[in-house]
């Protein structure tokens, strides 16, 4: 029966065993020389992105580090100055090197062994100049929290948090010879950590990424967050809060050393992080940065991936070989040949498993917008459309900060949304005296718009105003990968004089965090039924209306950026599998079921009451089971799903001809041999193979 099998279609000519056993090997050798090139690909690949991380830490290190030193050489000009006894013009040179200096916040001397201040210059933030007199020198110790001072040599001392400021401050001490004798009077400099903050924000760290300065004890003293500036929260009240082992390990690490990196994954979000620290000299400050590991692959994340499933294919065609040889399909012996159709078929649809694992944890979805995760951010932000602004000769925009908390959100129809929540904003006396409060959500449908005022507080030139909204907004998704489809839904908001010239911009100082993983503006409780929430952020768009909306000063907003919150969605494939795809496999098993009834046997025909009517009716009963499933599927155009449809659309129908060429056309062979045992042993090879391919060719 088998050798019958093989030398009919000539399969004995080349299906034999040393042509296993050779392809077997080649198919071997290239996957193993694939693996090689991809562990080699990826460990460079790993190796370049850690040394760039480093490079970006070190360049932080180094400009804290430059800002540091050029405090100390201005304290060496400014004391060589005062060396020369310039007596009743010490103020005066004070005064102007506060004036020329922004990052210093007070300079003066002190004298050695008194009580007495010989000169004090103070800036407070926002005021001019003053002179304080009648100053002490232990009023200054309490204030800047000094302890003993030695007045022999220069040395940076500890920070402390400025009474008037949201920034820490430190203080660098420089002893004043005079008349020869070593350490007559003191200098001193506090200087104020604003600089450096806008220094160690810039880090690039990836989009989600950030960094932070901290003490040894673990006190944070420059954080993207300036709330943990300001309550002087520290590395293990952090992890605590976040569950966040990293910052556990680092407070940790720091007693007993100043720089390392550190690998570990947030519980958090789930995804692994990398902290590189390295102590700043002059000081026992220590600059860390976090790199989310994901975010740094996003660049070289699509060719990996596409080698790993190169790699994929590579080991499924040399477990194919390994099965032929395994089952001697060469011997063409039926059972071996039913054994190696079902566990090909195994292998397609793990493979199909694969893929679909390996799309649904890749990197989201970047947005071809701008994404504002941080202040470093929103500041390159802004700097770019001043520049844009200025080269069309427009006026500086006003600024509105925005901040949006949602807490329900639920799809009403396949491309609409309803979303409840808060948003408020900030308004400056002297600066929006002239602006409406209030704003608008360009998407919303008509009739669907519920904005009420919920809070308007009032303290010292600032108000802030909440309001509690309920909207329905029109969402632009993209449903063609479905169910593997991931998705970004929008809250796009105006101010209500938007022909101003106003910009929103996020209030970042009102979240805990924005790192987007963690889902900065959505309420905990907020659940989608069949997505679940992966990341949320504010990002910028410039949209070209192609209309002045009746505004004679058109170009203005042309140029005006537009503020959105988005989130990003991905769909949960265990709902799909339950009410979709189990579906399509029983319909596919009951097709199987219906071939494995075609015989010849008068008994088993009896028994099985096979005919080519019963066959065409079962196909017919499934084909319009199947187009009612699809009606289900409320989504316009070609999904990824269709091709689930198609392919049992195909077999139903290539199963209905078959069975009316087994009845009719006896001289066919590869129909009629052994009861069609040809198609059967092909049936689930063929479709898993061909789902396989088409998702291939959709994905990858």
């Amino acid at each position: 029966m088998g050798d019958y099998l093989m030398n009919a279609y000539n399969l004995r000519k080349w299906l034999t065993k040393e042509f296993i056993i050779g392809y077997t090997i080649l198919t071997g050798l290239v996957a193993a020389g694939l693996l090689i090139g991809y562990l080699h690909y990826k460990n460079h690949v790993i190796t370049h992105i850690q040394e760039v991380a480093r490079k970006s830490v070190v360049e932080g290190e180094d400009a804290i580090i430059g800002e540091l030193s050029e405090i100390e050489d201005k304290a060496k000009t400014l004391a060589t100055h005062l060396e020369r006894g310039l007596s009743g013009q010490y103020e005066k040179h004070l005064q102007k090197y506060l004036k020329e200096n922004k990052a210093i916040v007070s300079i003066g001397v002190v004298q050695k062994d008194t009580d007495h201040v010989v000169a004090w210059a103070q800036r407070y933030p926002y005021a001019p100049v003053k002179q304080v007199k009648k100053i002490t020198y232990e009023d200054l110790k309490k204030s800047h929290k000094w302890k003993d001072h030695e007045f022999k040599a220069p040395k940076w001392n500890a920070t402390y948090l400025g009474p008037s400021s949201d920034y820490v401050m430190i203080d660098y001490t420089f002893p004043v010879k005079r008349n020869g004798d070593q350490g007559d009077m003191m200098l001193f400099i506090t200087y104020s950590t604003e600089v450096l903050t806008d220094h160690v924000l810039s880090i690039q760290l990836g989009k989600a990424g950030y960094s932070f300065v901290v003490l040894p004890r673990g006190q944070f003293i420059i954080h993207p967050f300036r709330n943990y500036v300001l309550k002087e929260k520290t590395l293990v009240e952090h992890a605590e809060s976040e569950l966040d082992p990293g910052m556990l390990q680092l407070s940790e690490e720091l007693v007993n050393k100043k720089n390392g990196e550190i690998e570990y994954k947030n519980k958090k979000t789930g995804q692994k992080a990398w902290i590189i620290y390295r102590s700043i000299k002059k000081t026992d400050w220590v600059l860390a940065g976090i790199f989310f590991i994901n975010e740094l692959y996003r660049e070289v994340e699509a060719p990996l991936r596409h080698l790993y499933i190169i790699l994929v294919c590579a080991f499924l065609l040399f477990v194919l070989g390994l099965l032929a040889l395994f089952l001697r399909v060469f011997s063409g012996n039926v059972k071996s040949l039913w054994h190696y159709s079902i566990l090909s078929s195994l292998l397609f649809a793990i493979v199909i498993g694969i893929l679909w694992h390996v799309t649904l944890h890749r990197t989201f979805i970047p947005l071809e917008e701008t994404v504002i995760v941080d202040k470093s951010a929103l500041h390159d932000y802004m700097h770019e459309i001043k520049v844009l602004r200025d080269r069309y000769h427009l006026s500086p925009s006003i600024k509105v900060p925005t901040g949006i908390l949602v807490y329900q959100a639920q799809f009403t129809e396949s491309r609409a949304v309803n979303f409840s929540g808060i948003i408020w904003q900030r308004y400056k006396k002297g600066v929006h005296d002239h602006l409406q409060r209030g704003f608008i959500f360009p998407d919303a449908w008509s009739g669907n718009n519920d904005i009420q005022k919920i809070y308007h507080e009032t303290k010292d030139d600032e108000e802030v105003i909440g309001w509690k909204f309920s909207t329905i907004l029109m969402q632009h998704l993209d449903p063609r990968k479905y169910p593997l489809d991931a998705n970004y839904i929008k809250i796009r908001m105006w101010h209500l004089d938007f022909e101003k010239n106003v910009m929103l911009i996020p209030d970042l100082e009102s979240y805990s965090f924005t790192n987007p993983l963690l889902l900065p503006g959505i309420d905990p409780e907020v659940k989608f039924r069949q997505w679940i929430l992966r990341r949320s952020f504010y990002s910028y768009t410039i949209n070209d209306y192609r209309t002045n909306f009746g505004i004679p000063e058109a170009s203005a907003y042309n140029v005006m950026p537009e503020l959105s919150f988005s989130i990003g969605i991905q769909r949960k494939v265990f709902n799909v599998l339950i009410s979709i795809l189990f579906p399509l496999l029983g319909a596919a098993f009951m097709l199987f079921a219906s071939l494995l009834a075609f015989t010849r046997d008068e008994n088993l025909l009896e028994a099985s009451g096979f005919n080519t009517l019963a066959i065409l009716a079962v196909a017919t009963a499934l084909f319009f089971t199947l187009i009612s499933l699809r009606s289900s599927l409320v989504f316009h155009g070609l999904i990824y799903l269709d091709y689930f449809f198609f392919t049992l659309y195909f077999m139903l129908f290539a199963i209905s001809v078959i069975s009316v060429l087994f009845v009719i056309d006896k001289d066919l062979d590869i129909i009629q041999y052994k009861n069609s045992l040809i198609v059967k042993l092909l049936y689930w090879p063929l479709m898993t193979f061909s789902l396989m391919l088409i998702t291939l060719v959709i994905f990858y």
